[in-house]
């Protein structure tokens, strides 16, 4: 049971409705969200940031990764997998390995040469 003291800070509950049109079927739907934010233009701001973190976020783990075309389907191994790029994708962005790269040649370039993979796990 939740206490009452575990929504210490809860102002408001907030709801966003958003129309979304997928291969010529449109769909609403509705999100809500527990939140200490009461002006609403902050809160639109807050979820809008939220959503674009997220997508930002699976977008590379898509693209550099692979993970919508993975093949781990068996027992925890998907869940392993999503913790281990999610772990490796910070390091691999925050490496310095010379000149700005994209995280994708970082990993090539990791794939070839020791010491930049060293760079990247251990720096």
């Amino acid at each position: 049971m939740i206490q009452k003291s575990e929504w210490e800070g809860l102002s408001a509950i907030g709801a966003v409705r958003s129309t979304v049109i997928e291969k010529g079927q449109t769909r609403t739907e509705t999100r809500y969200f527990i939140t200490s934010l009461i002006n609403v233009n902050r809160f639109a701001d807050a979820v809008r940031k939220h959503w674009s973190i997220e997508n930002q976020l699976h977008w590379q783990l898509d693209v550099t990764f692979g993970e919508d075309a993975a093949k781990a389907r068996k027992d925890k191994a998907p869940l392993n997998w999503n913790v281990m790029r999610k772990t490796a994708l910070p390091l691999i962005r925050n490496a310095d390995v010379g000149k700005k790269q994209s995280v994708k040649r970082k990993m090539f370039m990791a794939a070839l040469d020791v010491t930049i993979l060293e760079k990247i796990l251990f720096v």
